[in-house]
């Protein structure tokens, strides 16, 4: 689920980055949040 996630808003951000270079800030934050979740899940498990 959190590579799928990553896999879709990577798509996102390539097609962001391309329009507005300023949103690419924005558009990381929910990666490493996804990204974060994902390790904390894997640790508790």
């Amino acid at each position: 689920a959190a590579a799928y996630g990553t896999a879709k808003s990577g798509t996102g951000i390539a097609a962001m980055s391309v329009m507005r270079p300023e949103m690419i800030m924005k558009s990381i934050i929910p990666v490493v949040m996804a990204g974060i979740i994902a390790i904390y899940g894997l640790a508790r498990a």
